[in-house]
């Protein structure tokens, strides 16, 4: 009887604990050109990333914000990474209207540049991944425990050549902000 007392406990602390959210980005086809350092693309068929995990870096009234599968180092984790001009105007839109859907282009120039890494998969690749189309915030909050929400659509470009490696790429999150914030050291 005793054992069994001890596994629901663990098992409650456990579902206890993860209400961290959850995520993920997706596409019927992703190719990482020389993603293992074969010389030859990978290709993703579909790709399909896991978010389980989200800190935001807010300064001087922009913010990075890092969704990934995991609290690894920057250096060993898949993730997008989310780089928001003006965090304030986001953070006033998303109070008063609920959303706020921001442009993103490949070059860097739009209102949020978003890119993805995959330095898990693809440890050899070098391709600078930029998405090109919007991402849309639904929550948004900078402080450990805030809800960070949003939808995603994009095509994903590698930035070297403007060829397009992931078209029609959608996903959504609905994660907390991690407390202590992981592996912000490495933004």
């Amino acid at each position: 009887m005793p054992r069994i007392a001890l596994s629901l406990l663990a098992l409650f602390a456990v579902a206890a604990c993860s209400d961290a959210g959850s995520g993920y980005l997706e596409a019927p086809l992703l190719t990482i050109a020389d993603c293992n350092g074969t010389g030859h693309p990978r290709r993703f068929e579909p790709f399909h990333l896991a978010l389980r995990e989200l800190a935001v870096h807010d300064a001087a009234g922009a913010a990075v914000v890092r969704l990934s599968p995991s609290a690894r180092n920057v250096e060993a984790s898949d993730q997008i990474v989310i780089s928001i001009r003006d965090a304030r105007a986001l953070a006033a839109a998303v109070k008063g209207d609920g959303s706020l859907t921001l442009a993103l282009h490949a070059d860097g120039t739009g209102e949020a540049d978003l890119g993805l890494a995959l330095l898990h998969q693809c440890k050899s690749a070098r391709a600078s991944l930029g998405a090109t189309r919007t991402v849309t915030v639904e929550a948004y909050g900078a402080r450990p425990g805030s809800i960070v929400a949003g939808v995603m659509a994009f095509d994903l470009i590698d930035r070297r050549d403007g060829s397009v490696v992931g078209s029609g790429m959608t996903g959504e999150f609905r994660l907390r902000v991690a407390d202590p914030p992981f592996a912000l050291h490495d933004f």
